[in-house]
């Protein structure tokens, strides 16, 4: 009985000592970020005014495929991006150099700066913008999420219109800018896209502060860079718009990030992300409306069979 207890201690002791010590603080590594991935940006730039000594608040939004190699060299295709009522490209070279403690900092040729923090090994990366060129200063925060651990520069990202189907749950926010005045909009609601690629969706929005309902249809089409397009024709109350936008597809199309990059009636400066919660289409052809919620309710009738 004494060796049974003797020998049990001292299993237990370097467990028990191994307890008491400090935790080990994150490391990461040049390594840690190597890979593709999709970044977005959103927030405000504050732009020099010839007309007076306060800069003006311009919105602006960002959205890209990067990828990142083993030396920290950035590269891809220019990142679409709103700045107000001018949609322009952003090219997609720079550098970052990566801490012990999982911060870094990401440096454009065109003089833009970013500080980041690297999460969950490299998984995810947040930024704020700290410097800019002409003059300008930023209130930008970034969002990098990874869509391959191979940069695109040695294996191109593979994606197909088959990895995009089902019922997503749909948010935007941003600015619409008009004649008039910009305002702020929000929007929530569901969105189903098919096997064909055809899009379809209701919620509700706030712009301005006046709530209304929306309804849209359109046509996905997707890229095997995993980039995709989408034009829809989106109807709000008595308005009637037609809107194109640039996607790009994550986590085989679990998840879809957009930039607004058109429309008829105003000059957005708009961002989206859809989230997959059922893989099964809307059901279509229905006299009676049915339309995600009701595809939901199917699949749910399944698998509790």
């Amino acid at each position: 009985m004494r060796y049974h207890t003797s020998r049990y201690i001292g299993f237990s002791l370097p467990l028990f000592l191994c307890s008491l010590l400090p935790a080990q603080p994150a490391q990461c590594t040049q390594d840690t970020v190597v890979g593709t991935y999709a970044v977005a940006m959103q927030g405000t730039m504050l732009v020099p005014s010839s007309a007076g000594s306060q800069p003006l608040a311009v919105p602006f939004v960002g959205l890209a495929i990067t990828s990142i190699d083993s030396l920290g060299v950035i590269s891809g295709p220019p990142m679409k991006a709103a700045l107000g009522d001018t949609i322009s490209s952003i090219p997609g070279a720079g550098s970052i150099q990566v801490n012990p403690d999982c911060t870094a900092v990401v440096k454009s040729p065109l003089g833009m700066t970013t500080n980041d923090v690297i999460m969950d090994e490299g998984k995810e990366i947040r930024s704020l913008m700290s410097q800019v060129p002409g003059g300008a200063t930023a209130v930008v925060q970034g969002h990098g999420k990874r869509i391959s651990r191979i940069p695109s520069t040695v294996a191109p990202v593979q994606c197909s219109p088959a990895d995009v189907h089902g019922i997503y749950a749909y948010t935007s926010q941003g600015t619409f800018i008009t004649p008039q005045a910009s305002q702020l909009a929000l929007t929530v609601g569901l969105a189903s896209i098919d096997y064909q690629g055809q899009f379809s969706g209701s919620g509700k929005g706030s712009v301005g502060g006046a709530v209304m309902d929306w309804t849209g249809a359109g046509q996905l089409s997707v890229n095997a860079d995993c980039s995709a397009t989408l034009h829809a024709t989106i109807q709000s109350g008595p308005m009637t718009d037609v809107e194109d936008a640039w996607m790009v597809v994550l986590e085989g199309g679990n998840e879809l990030w957009l930039i607004q990059t058109s429309s008829t009636v105003f000059k957005p400066v708009l961002t989206a992300t859809l989230k997959r919660i059922s893989p099964i289409p809307a059901v279509s052809g229905n006299s009676s409306g049915a339309g995600p919620s009701a595809s939901i309710d199917v699949e749910r009738r399944v698998r509790q069979r």
